[in-house]
């Protein structure tokens, strides 16, 4: 069947994501040439398999309801590769999902081969993540599902607690859901007494909550699973700003855009926009910190924007953002060939006055300019930043651009048959620095043009799980010019084996990678749900296996040396039973709540974040002596503040480690 998708943008790429039933779903990655027509491109659609199992409660009775996703396991395919799946996702960008039956039963359809990730979910229940379940076409002509197994939901553990401002009265109201789900969680509200439950949570690990509610500071609080007493997460008041908007004549003017930004001690707490109401009045909270404030209307000058001091809990609703009449400025941004390029983004005032993105003819339009001098940048991907002066004056005003092309470099990922490398991660660097990429993936010919760059020396680099790195010398670009590249991917070794002493519902919360002595990556690798895993496209040299577990668990480090690739390397990982760090950390002698907790160990490195009483634990750590470091943010905002203690570990051990407290701001 032909299919034509018309009024795409020239010199972009897209995902294309083709379904039918009885169909595996096929996902792939088209590129749009500068100027004519795409070639027309095949896709072949291929039978879909199925998978079932059945869903069970740990007394092996049918979970009726519970859903079952499937997405592909990380690095698996090219489903994996063109776009990172959360199993949060809906839709066709989304994982495969089914309801078991009455009798636990469920069955999906429409799966690719290759290894996938399943995930099962049932009210009253905590989460289930199995990792790297294989689904292979059945043998000979059967049509037999694969046999996904019994998926067992243990029962949810609860979180009590209660939302309370700094005085200990209650809060009402209050959001409060976890961070960490993969999934957009509902979370729950506080009731009028400030109480709020969580529930369908894991008996272990680590969660992070957060806590919310208008008129106050949001809050987040990293807790350690079981938790045995209630939560108290105290909100303090916000700052806020409040005023007036007027126009050239001094009357309140309605539907202006407010502009707040904030600049916090620890760096950006965030920038967003209010409309002006009727009488021109506007409200917003803000945290605290340097605000800065500023109106915004078609045809109007924002004029002066406003700068205020806020410390937490200070309000200021006496502001008033005076109009005046200004001068816009109109016109189209060209590039290559003369043609139109779509999606740059245009501002002015070093991106404090106002921005817009040209359309699918180039045309941009910027309203509100205050007369006088002023500076318009410009930013494509494709093309080097650009800036033009104008001197601006009331009214309405024409400025043509075109843009310098800049330099270009094609690169083409071969592997080592010399047939195209699909999928392949492109970065672009200057000395020892990305500059460029890290998104962007090779196409189904193992190409792909850097665009745009500003003359000088670069090198490339190209990355796909299950083949080594390539990396290119540095090449000199000059302006206008283009280079062409071919780096070879070799499959490199494989690194396998099994991860021992863990659980098998804790396989799904792994991450597997390898690192080199030279800064290459290897990974992420592939966790089967016996245990057994692989990592491949080491190259011959030491690197450094790295198995990470969840916040509140450390992790393990084994250092390797990797010969030809087909060598492969064999090692076990064994996590044991390992013993449990226990701690309070202070600043003076108050708790120090939000801390980071670091944990090194021979061997292992855990870490975690201190409760509002400043406590912290760390599971799975070996034996032997350790290196715990504490820091985090001073009160004030000032120079961050850490602490190291040595700890010889040999057993559970429970620690204390404090800060002198800093003396007060004058």
């Amino acid at each position: 069947r032909r299919s034509v998708i018309a009024g795409l943008a020239p010199e972009n790429r897209y995902t294309v994501v083709v379904e039918r039933r009885g169909f595996a779903r096929l996902r792939t990655l088209i590129a749009v040439p500068v100027e004519g027509e795409a070639e027309p491109v095949e896709l072949v659609l291929e039978p879909g398999l199925a998978a079932a199992g059945r869903v069970l409660d740990a007394a092996g009775r049918p979970v009726p309801g519970a859903t079952v996703a499937l997405a592909p396991a990380a690095g698996e395919g090219p489903a994996a590769s063109f776009a990172a799946m959360s199993f949060g996702e809906e839709g066709p960008r989304g994982p495969h999902r089914a309801a078991a039956g009455t009798d636990g039963r469920f069955r999906l359809t429409g799966l690719a081969a290759g290894r996938y990730d399943v995930e099962a979910r049932a009210a009253g229940f905590a989460p289930l993540r199995v990792p790297g379940i294989e689904v292979a076409p059945p043998p000979g002509a059967g049509d037999e599902p694969a046999d996904l197994g019994t998926l067992y939901l243990e029962p949810g553990e609860e979180v009590r607690g209660r939302v309370v401002d700094p005085q200990g009265e209650p809060v009402a109201g209050a959001q409060v859901y976890r961070l960490d789900t993969g999934h957009p969680d509902p979370g729950v509200v506080s009731d009028e007494q400030g109480r709020f439950t969580l529930t369908d949570l894991p008996a272990t690990g680590s969660i992070t909550i957060s806590v919310y509610r208008s008129g106050y500071s949001s809050i987040q609080l990293p807790l350690d699973l079981p938790v045995d007493r209630p939560v108290e997460a105290v909100l303090h008041p916000a700052a806020g700003v409040a005023g007036v908007v007027v126009g050239p004549d001094g009357e309140p003017f309605e539907g202006a855009t407010i502009s707040i930004s904030v600049e916090t001690a620890g760096g950006s707490g965030g920038r967003h926009t209010r409309r002006s109401e009727e009488g021109g009045r506007f409200t917003s909270d803000v945290q605290a910190g340097t605000v800065r404030v500023a109106a915004f209307a078609e045809g109007m000058s924002s004029g002066t924007p406003v700068l205020l001091e806020l410390a937490t809990g200070q309000r200021r609703d006496d502001l008033r953002l005076e109009l005046t009449r200004g001068g816009t400025v109109q016109g189209r941004i060209t590039g290559r060939g003369g043609r139109p390029v779509v999606g740059a983004w245009v501002d002015y005032g070093d991106g404090m006055g106002g921005q817009t993105i040209t359309d699918l003819e180039g045309n941009y339009r910027l309203g509100g300019m205050s007369p006088g001098r002023q500076r318009l940048r410009i930013h494509h991907r494709d093309y080097p930043p650009a800036e033009r002066e104008l001197e601006v004056g009331v009214g309405s005003q024409t400025l043509d651009i075109r843009l310098d092309p800049g330099a270009e470099i094609l690169v083409r990922a071969l592997d080592e048959a010399g047939e195209p490398v699909a999928g392949a991660r492109v970065s672009l660097g200057r000395g020892g620095s990305s500059s460029h990429g890290g998104g962007d993936l090779t196409g189904a010919d193992g190409g792909f043009r850097l665009r745009g760059l500003e003359p000088g020396r670069y090198w490339v680099q190209l990355d796909r799980p299950g083949y080594a790195s390539a990396r290119s010398e540095e090449m000199e670009v000059a302006s206008g010019g283009e280079a062409e590249i071919e780096l070879v991917m070799g499959r490199g070794a494989v690194v396998r084996g099994r991860l021992l002493g863990l659980d098998p519902t804790e396989l799904g919360s792994l991450e597997i990678i390898l690192l080199g002595a030279e800064g290459q990556r290897a990974g992420p690798g592939l966790v089967s749900h016996d245990g057994a895993y692989r990592v491949e496209g080491a190259t011959p040299g030491e690197w450094l296996l790295v198995v990470s577990r969840p916040s509140g668990w450390a992790d393990r480090r084994v250092r390797l040396d990797v010969g030809a690739a087909e060598s492969p390397v064999v090692v076990d990982v064994d996590f044991g039973t390992g013993h449990t760090l226990t701690g309070t950390a202070r600043l003076g002698t108050a708790p120090w709540a939000e801390a980071q907790v670091n944990v090194n160990c021979s061997g292992a490195h855990g870490g975690s974040t201190t409760d509002p009483g400043g406590r912290f634990v760390v599971r799975g750590l070996p034996a032997g002596r350790c290196r715990v470091r504490v820091h985090g943010q001073r009160p004030d905002g000032g120079r961050p503040l850490r602490a190291d203690l040595p700890v010889d570990l040999a057993g559970d051990q429970e620690i204390e480690i404090a800060v002198p407290a800093p003396p007060a701001a004058p």
